[in-house]
């Protein structure tokens, strides 16, 4: 066999390899997408009224959402799939395809973790939240939490330069989504701590919830606009006695310095006696004691 048939063969071979790794990607990628949009409509109803107050059926649907996440990790992680993301350029489509996947996959395991307590779980009669709940919940929290971070990783290093917009754009879409979760994964254990007392689960609360506009940078987020009471009872939450910037404004507070150190008095004087100026120190603690102290004086 001469060497110009052998390159023809091989040139030939090459070919019916390249064209058949195209197909694939083509029908698992295809594949992979009708399952991923098969998970994202059960994930859409973990959002209804009827199913986000069933623990049960919560996990059923998580359950259910992570079984169709897995087979589309598992149409996109394979040996062809690999081999395409390190071509250089062309490569950057699968791996686009990849990263997403294998993320949601992480992040979906994890959380299935926590589908026995959930199915199991059953609500107290007459509350809305217990501590039971409460747990499972900080449980999820902490084994999402480092996929959660390492999918934010990975997907702010993709590039996606030359990736078509029918990919790129979900990825986008996916990528977005964890970064705006990260901090509330991140933030999620601190909550679960102190929930059952703002919740009220132990014994009733009484919050008061301080109104700010945000034209000016204060201690409290801004300036004091009115203030409302949120009445807490077994995870029931109630806004109560709503008041306006005027009518709270209409009289000072008395005793005004006995909350506040004398180089605080110094600097801000008479001002702290007023609601709208009750912030003006950068000190969060003072200002809530300002305006506590002038809402039991109200009351």
């Amino acid at each position: 066999m001469t060497r110009g048939r052998k390159a023809k063969i091989g040139f030939s071979l090459v070919l019916m390899a390249v064209l058949m790794s195209g197909f694939w990607l083509l029908r698992t990628g295809s594949a992979a997408r009708h399952e991923l949009m098969q998970a994202k409509e059960r994930a859409q109803l973990l959002a209804s009224n009827k199913v986000s107050k069933e623990p049960a059926r919560i996990a059923r649907l998580i359950g259910e959402v992570n079984v169709h996440v897995q087979r589309a990790h598992r149409l996109t992680h394979d040996p062809i799939w690999w081999t395409a993301s390190h071509i250089p350029y062309v490569g950057r489509t699968p791996t686009a395809v990849r990263t997403s996947v294998s993320s949601l996959s992480e992040v979906l395991g994890a959380v299935a973790q926590s589908d026995d307590e959930l199915t199991k779980y059953r609500r107290q009669p007459g509350q809305l939240v217990d501590r039971a709940l409460l747990k499972i919940a900080g449980s999820i929290l902490s084994d999402i939490k480092q996929p959660t971070l390492t999918a934010v990783s990975r997907m702010e290093t993709l590039n996606l330069s030359g990736v078509p917009s029918v990919i790129a754009k979900p990825v986008r879409q996916v990528r977005d989504q964890f970064v705006t979760a990260q901090p509330y994964v991140e933030q999620g254990q601190t909550f679960i701590k102190v929930a059952p007392v703002l919740l009220g689960l132990d014994e009733p609360k009484n919050w008061l919830l301080i109104m700010n506009n945000g034209a000016e940078a204060r201690a409290t987020g801004g300036l004091p606009g009115g203030w409302a009471t949120l009445s807490a009872v077994e995870g029931h939450l109630e806004l109560t006695q709503l008041e306006t910037n005027s009518a709270i404004s209409a009289r000072a507070l008395k005793n005004w310095q006995d909350y506040v150190p004398a180089d605080m008095e110094a600097l801000y004087g008479y001002d702290l006696a007023h609601f709208a100026d009750m912030n003006l120190s950068p000190d969060y603690p003072t200002n809530a004691s300002l305006m506590n102290a002038l809402y039991r004086q109200h009351s």
